[in-house]
């Protein structure tokens, strides 16, 4: 949540900017900062009306370790810790998957329009 409160003054995003663009009702997200959490669909509407993204990040032990194994030299390479090197290796892997899925999208409605 900090990450919220941060990113709205640092863009001078009031509260009711924030619940326009997202959403998400003020008193709730003025809630999130002493006592209640967001629920998933909620932050991901706020972090969305700020240009973020909601990606959950696998830690080592989810990885198997022939992956762990085979990120270490990257990371010794790039001078990274492995928490960094899997935050950076998901980053990207999500990154390109969701250009691959921009890009089937566009292309989704030409190919339909040149079958008729």
């Amino acid at each position: 949540m900090k990450l919220v409160f941060a990113e709205m003054r640092r863009q001078g995003q009031t509260y009711d900017a924030v619940e326009a663009g997202s959403g998400v009702n003020r008193p709730t997200i003025k809630a999130w900062r002493h006592k209640n959490r967001p629920n998933l669909d909620s932050i991901e509407a706020v972090l969305g009306h700020l240009n973020f993204e909601f990606v959950p990040l696998p830690t080592r032990r989810a990885l198997a370790p022939e992956i762990v194994e085979a990120l270490r030299p990257i990371a010794e390479r790039l001078d990274l810790t492995m928490p960094e090197a899997i935050r950076l290796t998901a980053e990207v892997a999500y990154r390109e998957h969701h250009m691959k899925a921009l890009r089937q999208s566009d292309e989704a409605p030409a190919a339909s329009g040149a079958a008729g």
